[in-house]
């Protein structure tokens, strides 16, 4: 049977570099856009063709989008961005003409649970554009893949953890919401690469094993680092928004996932039924015991 062709944007990052690596390990036929050549290299050394380049390079894109079966697309989150959702905005719409000019025709998004609004969500509004936009185009399958909160943005406080002994975001204690791992997210992406089992448009949220409160996750981090007692604290979002500022995020994205937050303490996470389709393996104290503790371990900081 021949080789699909596949080509993945973002393909270095948290969840493009698991898929990546699956997809390497069956000897498929790869080509992988990301912007920085020095993170891709590992990779070209494994069998797979790179191309370094920004999304928005359209030409590029359209290339190395002709005559392949299936393309992840995603978009990438800049701290730094003056504009976010504008560049947000930008990476999309180049995306979606280089769809248009290649003639590809299976697209797999990587969006997020909340993308059923299109405000009001903060930093992933631009995804709900993106989607939106994908929607339009005309014989192209496309599933739009929703997974929910990551349990790796924990890694945004590791210093916190580390320095301070307490975890914290602008989320009431005991909200429940459902929590993923990226690799969970990247078992699902590529069992749909494998498969192609989509046509027209359509949706699979992906909502980790259960619904935990903050309080839960920050319990079996603290218990997975030998501090049971690790509190977790509920930051005014007057301070979230200063600290993210404080450590070099623009104040346009800084205010945006404030946003975010706030939506997630009003339910904005808790809008799909769980069925076995988008319910995951992964568990809070697996993730814990194993992600978090290797990178708490060697974290030198």
């Amino acid at each position: 049977m021949a080789k699909k062709k596949i080509v993945l944007i973002g393909a270095t990052g948290k969840v493009g570099s698991q898929v990546t690596n699956a997809l390497l390990a069956q000897n498929e036929q790869l080509t992988l856009i990301a912007r920085h050549k020095d993170k891709l290299l590992p990779f070209e050394q494994k069998g797979a063709n790179i191309i370094a380049t920004s999304v928005t390079n359209v030409e590029t894109v359209t290339e190395a989008l002709k005559g392949a079966d299936v393309v992840l697309t995603m978009i990438a989150s800049n701290p730094l961005a003056e504009d976010f959702l504008g560049e947000q905005k930008q990476q999309a719409n180049a995306q979606i003409e280089a769809i248009k000019k290649s003639g590809i025709k299976n697209v797999i998004n990587l969006s997020s649970n909340g993308c059923h609004v299109n405000e009001g969500n903060g930093v992933i509004q631009g995804l709900s554009f993106m989607e939106d936009q994908l929607n339009k185009l005309t014989g192209v399958n496309i599933i739009h893949l929703r997974p929910t909160f990551y349990m790796e943005n924990v890694f945004y406080a590791l210093d916190l953890i580390k320095h301070k002994g307490i975890y914290g975001l602008p989320i009431s204690p005991n909200k429940t919401f459902p929590m993923i791992a990226t690799k969970d997210v990247a078992t699902a992406i590529v069992e749909k690469i494998n498969a192609l089992d989509f046509t027209g448009k359509s949706v699979l949220p992906l909502l980790g094993d259960k619904d935990y409160s903050l309080v839960e996750l920050t319990g079996e981090i603290g218990a997975a680092i030998g501090n049971p007692h690790l509190p977790y604290i509920q930051f005014p979002i007057e301070d979230f928004i200063g600290g993210i500022i404080g450590t070099g995020g623009t104040p346009d994205f800084a205010n945006r996932f404030a946003e975010l937050m706030v939506a997630t303490d009003n339910g904005l996470l808790n809008t799909h039924t769980r069925n076995a389709a988008n319910t995951t393996a992964t568990s809070a104290k697996e993730f814990a015991n194993t992600v978090f503790t290797s990178v708490y371990v060697t974290n030198k900081n």
